[in-house]
């Protein structure tokens, strides 16, 4: 984590210790540290996480999709089900369908078939 927001966490922190709101804790950030290092909308999120009880500085961990994807995964899953859609692939694989439909074009793969009956 960048050393100069967990700095500022750590003094919003204290203001909260200290009884302060959040709108006084960033007039006294802001005369500290000068314009535009922290926003109001920013310190009364953190006063909310601290009010629930939350006392920790570190970021949540992302749960974001992987923007990687292993292509011999991919051949190996589209070799064993070859009746899968893109969606259903990228669900398996934590991916977007989109990354799937990139990645099948790229190796050739991909053939598109039309499930409307006639």
């Amino acid at each position: 984590m960048d050393q100069e927001k967990l700095h500022f966490r750590h003094s919003m922190l204290y203001e909260f210790q200290l009884g302060h709101n959040a709108t006084e804790t960033h007039k006294n950030l802001f005369s500290g540290f000068g314009p535009s290092k922290v926003k109001v909308r920013t310190v009364q999120r953190w006063f909310e996480k601290f009010r629930s009880g939350d006392m920790k500085l570190q970021d949540e961990s992302c749960t974001g999709r992987p923007k990687e994807l292993d292509d011999d995964v991919l051949r190996v899953l589209v070799g064993n089900e070859l009746l899968l859609t893109t969606r259903e692939i990228g669900d398996k694989l934590n991916v977007s369908h989109i990354i799937i439909e990139n990645h099948l074009n790229k190796l050739g793969c991909l053939q598109m078939v039309s499930l409307d009956s006639p």
